[in-house]
């Protein structure tokens, strides 16, 4: 066993030259096998979570001295290192076994700091694997084991992920007291390293909670002591969250300061992950702040960094599968120096009859493929020639798409903020489906004084085509609503606009694409609704005459298109009584095909729908509808965009 066990070492240390000097250094030194072990796990403690197959030689060397020595702290701390190890490479289930094997050994030995550290290696596999509450009991046996000790530093750690899980249910309150008390004892032990990682954390809670003052607050103390520490890795985080603190609270030149010192730290670490990521927050600035040039300068300086990235990974696969192979042949000279001589032998001699078989089928299918070289020869080359075009499709396909989830970013930034919405219309909802990742519908909100303007439009196509028929009706329409007072006017202005933007009166046979819109103004001062439609009703629920849609109907024409351009649109004027509700939509709702029997909702069977949830709580509708539409669809695939606004006076 000596003779093995020294064999082993070596073959180890040939295989990993860095660890050869510390290994032989612990190996040779009189120290007893506990004192052994204790040195090899701290050695190993300096690879961890960087390079595994040096931190599991340091492991392994231990775990054989633990076991020989009969050292059960040694055996607990052996598993526990088992279990990151694991659980850093994704493989759960072998991670669990060794933290609840350590566990097991730290409850009969009765250490609580051991117990405490099982506990916690429990607790962050059952994380990882998204199981919050049963992770969040392993905490709190951690946290009750540190209270016991009086381990400040471990409380306030565990305090730190018990937020987090806390935070991944949802649990906003319970996730806030973990990181305030975390925070006041970080604050009495003035270690500031603490305190950064808390006021980050609360920070998070309140921009995530849309409590920006408060996100800010803590946000900057975090920047601030990050920044005194030089911890670069914190301050690109922090400084991304104030960035969007400041870009959500409408201040983009102090947003713009914020990402660019994340662009600015990024750069000097080389970590071209988080510069895409500044790249992408600073694009989005500029265009909100209407600094198209600039956006656009960013919107390139993304796409050429994102190909780099995907070069590089690209590479870094290959290399790691050339280092796997690598270690695998390792591996496998290992067990081949601790396989007894005569299991060798027998190994050997299989392999020799095995060779003689594979040698003899070669042979017989060398002699096959002669006859048929040609057709072979030919049928490769068309091969080769289709995967390089497959790669090249696919290459462009993954474009595309990403180019297609911006054009989404930006066609979301030009939507009406619905929190602005629900501070004048509290009583409200908006149902918006895209067709794909953009859409050819689009709401639109403006607030003037005692005058509210809110309107739901489908534009011609969908996709590209369709998104781009909506940034440009969304942005004639906001300055329609700033040149008319009237709906009817409104839409007139909207339908000469969109001919000249598209050019429809000038060319001949130009495009005819254009727009359906239903516009109602809301007068705050009286309750009356202004109405006009181009191809897009509006329906009126009323709230003392059940069972019945009164229906505003529009225009029969478009906007755009066939359109003339001096064309007058129809106006008409309603006054809804209290808990009345009315709808305005898109036909894409009414025009979804049922997945089994491939059969349109239709118009007719959209309004008996409307009718059926009027007893539906008004904050459920949304969801109501939602629901609905998904179960009507069954798994088929969405055939138009959809969006439905219902508002209750």
């Amino acid at each position: 066993m000596r003779v093995f066990l020294a064999c082993f070492f070596y073959l180890i240390c040939c295989c990993h030259a860095p660890a050869q000097d510390i290994l032989s250094s612990i190996l040779g030194s009189p120290l007893a096998d506990s004192d052994k072990v204790v040195k090899l796990l701290a050695a190993a403690q300096k690879y961890e979570g960087r390079n595994s197959d040096s931190e599991k030689i340091y492991v392994d060397t231990a775990r054989y001295l633990a076991i020989r020595a009969k050292y059960v702290t040694g055996n607990i701390r052996v598993d526990g290192f088992y279990s990151s190890i694991y659980e850093d490479e994704g493989k759960y289930d072998i991670s669990l076994k060794y933290a609840l094997e350590a566990m097991r050994m730290a409850e009969k030995k009765g250490v609580k700091k051991l117990i405490a550290k099982s506990a916690n290696n429990v607790a962050i596999v059952y994380y990882d694997l998204k199981a919050y509450d049963t992770a969040l009991n392993y905490f709190n046996m951690e946290l009750n084991q540190y209270s016991e000790i009086h381990d400040t530093i471990g409380t306030i750690k565990v305090l730190n992920n018990m937020g987090a899980a806390y935070i991944n249910e949802k649990n906003y309150e319970e996730g806030m007291k973990c990181y305030q008390k975390g925070l006041a004892m970080s604050l009495a032990l003035h270690d500031s390293n603490l305190l950064s990682a808390f006021y980050t954390n609360i920070g998070r809670i309140y921009t995530e909670r849309k409590e920006y003052e408060q996100g800010l607050f803590y946000g900057l103390e975090a920047y601030r002591i990050a920044a005194s520490r030089k911890d670069y890795y914190t301050l690109a985080s922090v400084a991304t969250n104030i960035g969007f603190i400041y870009k959500e609270q409408k201040n983009y030149d102090s947003a713009l300061k914020y990402f660019q010192k994340t662009d600015s730290i990024a750069a000097f670490q080389q970590n071209d992950n988080l510069l895409l990521l500044a790249f992408q927050n600073i694009c989005s600035t500029f265009y909100r702040k209407k600094s198209i040039d600039s956006a656009y300068r960013y919107l390139c300086l993304y796409d050429s960094l994102q190909q780099k990235v995907y070069n590089a990974e690209s590479s870094k696969q290959i290399a790691d599968m050339q280092t796997k192979y690598n270690t695998q042949k390792k591996e496998q000279a290992i067990i081949l120096l601790t396989t007894e001589r005569k299991h060798q032998q027998a190994v050997i001699y299989f392999i020799f009859a095995l060779s003689a078989l594979l040698l003899a089928f070669i042979w017989f299918i060398y002699r096959s493929y002669r006859q048929k070289k040609k057709i072979n020869i030919e049928l490769d080359v068309k091969n080769r020639k289709l995967s390089e075009a497959n790669a090249v499709i696919a290459e462009k396909n993954k474009d595309i798409t990403d180019s297609i989830n911006y054009a989404k970013l930006i066609q979301n930034a030009r939507l009406p903020d619905k929190a602005i919405i629900t501070k004048h219309l509290p009583n409200h909802f908006i149902l918006y489906k895209p067709k794909d990742i953009v859409s050819g519908d689009f709401y639109f909100f403006h607030k003037k004084e005692t005058a509210i303007d809110l309107a739901a439009a489908d534009c011609t196509g969908h996709v590209v085509p369709g998104a781009m028929m909506s940034m440009i009706g969304s942005e004639k329409l906001e300055y329609a609503v700033h040149n008319a007072s009237e709906p009817a006017k409104i839409l007139g202005i909207l339908n000469t606009e969109i001919r000249d933007a598209l050019k429809q009166s000038e060319i001949p046979n130009t495009s005819h694409d254009g727009m359906d819109v239903a516009l109602c103004r809301i007068d705050t001062s009286n309750g009356i609704v202004h109405f006009s439609g181009a191809n897009r009703p509006l329906w009126i629920t009323k709230n003392l005459q059940k069972g019945v849609i009164n229906e505003i109907k529009p225009d029969k024409l478009s906007i755009g298109g066939f359109t003339p351009a001096d064309q007058q649109f129809g106006q008409h004027e309603v006054k809804p009584d209290p808990g009345d509700t009315f709808y305005i939509f898109s036909d894409g709702f009414a025009d979804t095909f049922n997945g089994k029997s491939g059969k349109k909702l239709t118009t007719k069977r959209f309004r008996n729908l409307i009718l059926s949830m009027q007893d539906v709580p008004f904050n459920e509708q949304e969801h109501f509808l939602d629901n609905f539409i998904e179960d009507w669809k069954a798994g088929a695939e969405q055939t138009d965009d959809i969006l439905v606004i219902g508002v209750r006076v």
